[in-house]
């Protein structure tokens, strides 16, 4: 719609856009409203805010809204990969609450939960070089992956290849 539509804005009266910059200065300059919502908001939100804020008001809007949108992007993506679960899955719990190994020796399983992308390829690096042992074995289970990104799938290309290469199957 933006790209399309483009060419039009050129025939939208200045008055019209100063209306709406004004409106969108004095919503953030309305301080009972700001504190309250950096009050609520976790304190990264919060460190986005101000800091676009003084950037719109010490350099220029253009830059303040590149940077904050970088920062929320970062933030975002750091949050995501968080959500990312790869975990031992050989065990089995018992009603008493003792674990048990269920497969075979040499045998590893990890299970990966969240998606799985470039931020979250780490993760399972991690977990895969934190076995002493080189196993005889290794299953990856991936269904409970919602998507896959291309250096996610690079990420587990490599970790197979390294696997292989230290004669696990």
């Amino acid at each position: 719609v933006v790209l399309m539509l483009a060419p039009l804005a050129s025939s939208v009266p200045l008055a019209a856009l100063a209306a709406i910059l004004f409106v969108v200065a004095w919503n953030m300059s309305d301080v009972r409203h700001v504190v309250r919502m950096a009050r609520r908001a976790p304190v990264a939100d919060v460190a986005i805010l101000l800091v676009t804020f003084f950037l719109t008001v010490f350099a220029d809007l253009v830059i303040a809204v590149n940077v904050g949108v970088l920062l929320a992007t970062l933030h975002f993506l750091r949050r995501m990969s968080n959500t990312v679960d790869v975990r031992h899955a050989g065990e089995h719990v018992e009603e008493t609450g003792a674990r048990t190994n269920v497969l075979p020796d040499g045998v590893v399983v990890y299970s990966i939960d969240g998606p799985f992308f470039f931020a979250a390829v780490d993760a399972l690096d991690r977990a895969i070089s934190s076995n002493a042992e080189v196993p005889r074995a290794l299953v990856i289970r991936l269904g409970r992956i919602p998507f896959i990104d291309i250096t996610g799938i690079h990420g587990l290309e490599t970790a197979i290849t390294d696997a292989q290469s230290r004669g696990t199957k």
